[in-house]
């Protein structure tokens, strides 16, 4: 499993969560326009970005899981 990235607020967590979506989306526009080498390449980064997003966002709901009473 990848490393997540270590963000303080709640504000910090979204912020890099878009952050990371939106980079996801720009390198797969910039893949569209790439020679098919480059392309896969980018493809790939995009998945990855997209992925760590995710993590985060699942992280992010098992804290919150964590610090609501039971």
């Amino acid at each position: 499993m990848s490393e997540l990235i270590a963000v303080k607020s709640e504000a910090d967590r979204l912020y890099t969560i878009g952050y990371l979506r939106r980079k996801a989306r720009r390198t797969a526009l910039e893949a569209a326009r790439a020679a098919p080498a480059l392309a896969t390449q980018l493809k790939s980064l995009a998945a990855l970005l997209e992925t760590q997003a995710e993590q985060l966002e699942k992280h992010i709901a098992e804290l919150g899981d964590c610090a609501s009473p039971a």
